[in-house]
């Protein structure tokens, strides 16, 4: 499992996408509207299919708003 922190500056609607390492889109979180605050989610490291995926490097996008942050996560099984 993979904590996720993120911040929201102002209420928005929250997206979080998480993409393996060839850029491919493998699960994504749609948080819904948030007031501003510091938040985390628990990504169980599996696909929007419910497969679990391979030991890595991910990397994910926090869409709050007009505002986009782009880490980088390492997954360990």
């Amino acid at each position: 499992m993979v904590k996720i922190d993120f911040k929201v500056p102002d209420v928005s609607n929250v997206d979080i996408s998480i993409y393996n390492a060839a850029g491919k889109l493998v699960r994504k979180f749609d948080q819904g509207i948030k007031p501003a605050g510091i938040y985390q989610v628990i990504w169980d490291g599996k696909s929007d299919n419910g497969i679990k995926l391979a030991s890595g490097e991910y990397n994910y996008i926090v869409k709050a708003g007009d505002i986009q942050s782009i880490k980088q996560i390492i997954m360990l099984k």
